[in-house]
């Protein structure tokens, strides 16, 4: 994680300042135990209230403390490169270092939500129910304190993390996360004859840091000009990858809007539809998936095979349009 874009100093201060407030209730609530043990109402206030507060403020400072610790973004200098596979993981891999914190998934916040709630439960139940819980005995004995301490102590970090993980750097979407099913799909072609798949990438640097901001992928023809070639392009449908091509050919030559079906042998029936764009030939190639996944027997993942043979299909209809 650069340090240059966040400030720990404030990240720990607020931890610090977190646990004092643990420690302080620990002892405001073991001292409160001493005064009548044997007291459910005493119980409740320590095990119910004073937990539920430090849960509540726990999550609020952990949340704050994420937004205040990021710093000023800065100025970036920008520069694209066509890198193949093997260059494009080496830059991916000292991206996520330093920046995935940036793109962290909040939507794990809900279950973690359901987990501590859960515990919360337990511990009051434990705390005030001596009946199939814990003895009422046990709250004259010196045990009774380090389990308050104990539980102040889970609940409440634990609260801090969800608070943390709930939020974002708050940078906006200056740093995305890359583009992983790309990669997959890029793999898939990537030993194929005469086919040449590269990354063309935007690359953010700013002092000793380098960021991945954009990735396309290519696929170059052998044989063929670098104003023909194909963009490897994957969407999500529903619950699953929906990978598809598009074939350009720069300054090509004006074509019949028309859709043509592919004999490849795959699951799904392969067409390619032909277009024209201001002077670029574009021919969109993509299996024809029925759009109610309710028709589908089985979840459509496109095979390495079945998408080989997509793209050599689209490559042959490719070499033949630029020579015309």
């Amino acid at each position: 994680m650069p340090k240059s874009l966040v400030n720990y100093r404030v990240r720990h201060a607020f931890l610090v300042s977190y646990l004092l407030i643990v420690c302080t209730a620990a002892v405001l609530g073991a001292s409160q135990l001493q005064t009548d043990p044997g007291s459910i109402t005493v119980r409740f206030i320590i095990f119910g209230v004073i937990a539920l507060i430090l849960m509540v403020v726990g999550a609020i400072m952990g949340a704050v403390s994420k937004k205040r610790s990021a710093s000023d973004i800065g100025e970036w200098n920008y520069r694209k490169s066509l890198l193949s596979i093997r260059e494009y993981e080496k830059v991916l891999g000292r991206h996520e270092e330093d920046f995935k914190v940036f793109y962290d998934d909040t939507s794990s916040a809900g279950g973690c939500c359901c987990t501590i709630s859960a515990a919360y439960l337990l511990y009051l139940a434990l705390g005030i129910i001596p009946e199939g819980g814990i003895d009422a005995s046990f709250w004259f004995t010196p045990a009774a304190t380090l389990f308050i301490i104990i539980g102040y102590a889970l609940l409440g970090l634990t609260s801090y993390g969800i608070g943390q993980h709930s939020v974002t750097f708050g940078v906006g979407d200056f740093f995305v996360a890359p583009d992983y099913r790309g990669l997959k799909h890029a793999k898939m072609l990537e030993d194929e004859e005469a086919l040449y798949v590269k990354s063309l990438v935007k690359i953010g640097t700013q002092d000793d840091l380098q960021a991945l901001f954009e990735t396309e992928w290519r696929v170059y023809l052998d044989g063929q000009p670098d104003t023909v070639y194909i963009q490897l392009k994957v969407d999500k449908a529903h619950i699953y990858d929906y990978p598809y091509l598009v074939g350009i050919i720069v300054n090509g030559p004006d074509v019949v809007e028309r859709t043509e079906n592919l004999d490849i042998d795959t699951r799904f029936p392969g067409i390619v539809e032909y277009m024209s764009d201001e002077g670029v030939s574009v021919l969109v190639s993509r299996f024809d998936i029925p759009s109610d996944s309710a028709e589908l027997e089985h979840e459509p993942n496109i095979t390495a095979q079945e998408f080989r043979k997509l793209a050599k299909a689209l490559a042959r209809r490719l070499i033949k349009l630029s020579t015309e």
